[in-house]
């Protein structure tokens, strides 16, 4: 467990720090923005409500579980007050954060990058916003290799709407479908 203090969001998270977790050789990453309340306690990503509905549809799209399947992660890595960032907060967050999700995919070396929401996507991408791009792949620089990268909805997005379920079924289809393929 790493013990980070490079912004504020560490003084008022109960693990600072909440590091991805998964199959690093799967060839897959998927990333969101920031730990909630269950994933602050649990110290792991996505375990909360949106973490189950990712999770199972995982399963059910691969047949395996999330740890063998892929490597889940987030971009900002401590969980903000009320799981609410300000913009400014954001950026601040997001700076002190990037080199370690920059380490997390040198070690995963993923062919596919699935960005789950516009933080994620917005910061991989350099673009604003996430519904022009949804369902869109890029090759994107990262890392020092070009790489596959899908905006998709954020599962606590999901949950808000229910009908965006199946663009996210349909989008983490295709990134497993990809790394099959070798993309």
């Amino acid at each position: 467990m790493i013990k980070c203090d490079k912004c504020g969001l560490s003084k008022t998270a109960i693990n600072p720090c909440v590091m991805g977790e998964g199959d690093r050789g799967s060839g897959i990453m998927l990333i969101g923005e920031a730990p909630g309340e269950e994933e602050d306690r649990a110290s792991q990503p996505f375990v909360g409500r949106s973490g189950i509905l990712l999770r199972e549809a995982i399963v059910e799209l691969t047949g395996t579980s999330p740890a063998e399947a892929c490597y889940i992660t987030n971009t900002i890595k401590c969980r903000p007050p009320y799981n609410e960032l300000s913009a400014s907060t954001k950026n601040a967050a997001l700076e002190a954060c990037e080199g370690y999700l920059k380490r997390e995919i040198r070690k995963v070396n993923p062919l596919v990058i699935v960005c789950l929401g516009a933080v994620a996507w917005n910061w991989a991408s350099g673009t604003t916003g996430i519904k022009k791009y949804r369902g869109l792949w890029k090759n994107l620089e990262l890392e020092g290799k070009s790489r596959s990268v899908i905006a998709t909805w954020h599962p606590a997005h999901v949950l808000r709407y229910p009908g965006a379920v199946s663009d996210l079924y349909s989008d983490l289809k295709e990134a497993f479908k990809r790394v099959k393929k070798g993309v």
